[in-house]
């Protein structure tokens, strides 16, 4: 594997249309990524709510702050 260092100097060397295509490409990587870190959170977040469901925790929903609280925090 190409240590960081390596990446960088290959980069440096691309020409523009190269570079723009590499741009695009980690662009739509990063995203999946922060797509993938977004979609845990979501999930984590969804069962956190349903064990306080089974908890017998009563959720209301905020309508100033569009945030759906749990009884209690």
């Amino acid at each position: 594997m190409a240590t960081l260092k390596e990446i960088e100097s290959q980069v440096a060397q691309l020409s523009s249309s190269e570079l723009a295509e590499f741009r695009e490409w980690f662009s739509e990587f990063d995203m999946v990524g922060r797509g993938q870190s977004l979609e845990h959170d979501i999930v984590e977040a969804l069962l956190e709510v349903r064990q306080d469901l089974a908890k017998g925790k009563v959720i209301r929903e905020s309508a100033e702050a569009h945030v759906i609280r749990v009884a209690g925090d």
